[in-house]
């Protein structure tokens, strides 16, 4: 329990709030499912992409004497919105460790407390959970809570993770304490009503004060997001050909690729796709394309990749 805490509940007994902070947050990717993203500065939320929040509840009191959650409010920042839409939120009670939880190892979606539309980046959210976790943050309560954070399917959404130092606006639940209800005081008696008292002047309207600045546009597209790359290569007659791209430093993170004939004609069935996906000894950050020219003259092929920061 921190100096904060320990001031609060010495100096207000009746009623007190405490911040529970985030101490585990990870992103669980379909797209990339043996992969883990638990170091990364934010959480993406879409429509193949998840978050894992989990909470320290060690701050709140125990014992049967202590006092009950009476509000619980979980607040957190949304960096950016690709695509706005319905987010939704429920617990978790799967066990998962920050730097080895993939989507592979990840806790399937459970029924949501709680939706809220996300349409506005660079804004702290709040969301009203006391009808959901009043009763898991009272007394006994276990040492900690977590919660799993999905799209619509629409939503394309970041949120600030515990790593975005740049921003320091990790997640946090708010609790508020009841302290116990004391006796109901005597009802005084009823004074006479006043005489109304004559109206006052109305003052002078101020003047309007100068419109601010307006703040730079946030993004409303992928532009600059993701990274595309092609290269055309000729494969002689009777041979395999292995070719690997790579993502460059500015866009690490592999999306997808392509291996194939680079024309849409006749001499495309002379060519024999053998692999075409993720580079095994690479897999997040490079695609590999093994292809054979099963006829006798070159033809022109292609490999692409697809990358994001």
């Amino acid at each position: 329990m921190n100096l904060r805490t320990l001031l609060l509940a010495a100096l207000i007994p009746a009623a007190y709030a405490i911040e529970l902070p985030v101490i585990a947050d990870a992103t669980l990717r379909t797209t990339q499912p043996a992969s883990n993203f638990g170091a990364l500065p934010q959480l993406q939320v879409d429509a193949t992409s998840r978050a894992l929040l989990r909470f320290d509840t060690s701050a709140l009191p125990q014992g049967a004497s202590a006092a009950p959650a009476a509000k619980v409010t979980l607040r957190f920042f949304v960096n950016r919105v690709l695509t706005p839409g319905m987010l939704f939120i429920s617990t978790v009670t799967q066990p998962w460790q920050e730097n080895t939880i993939t989507h592979a190892t990840g806790p399937s979606p459970l029924p949501a407390h709680l939706a809220i539309p996300i349409t506005e980046a660079n804004t702290w959210y709040s969301a009203d959970l006391t009808p959901y976790l009043a009763s898991a943050l009272s007394p006994p309560v276990s040492s900690t809570l977590d919660l799993l954070i999905y799209s619509d399917n629409t939503l394309a959404a970041f949120l600030d993770s515990k790593e975005n130092t740049a921003t320091s606006q990790p997640a946090l639940l708010a609790v508020v304490l009841a302290g116990p209800k004391g006796p109901p005081g005597a009802t005084g008696a009823t004074g006479a009503t006043g005489a109304t008292g004559a109206q006052g002047a109305r003052g002078f309207t101020g003047a309007q004060g100068p419109q601010g600045n307006p703040g730079p546009a946030g993004p409303s597209s992928l532009n600059g997001l993701t990274y595309y790359s092609t290269a055309t290569s000729s494969l002689d007659g009777g041979f395999r050909w292995t070719r690997t791209r790579f993502c460059p430093s500015t866009h690490p993170v592999l999306l997808t690729g392509g291996c194939g004939h680079r024309d849409n004609n006749d001499a495309s069935r002379d060519i024999t796709v053998n692999y075409s996906g993720p580079n095994p000894d690479a897999p997040t950050s490079s695609w590999l394309c093994l292809m054979t020219n099963t006829g006798g003259d070159h033809r022109a092929v292609r490999a692409s990749i697809l990358c994001s920061k």
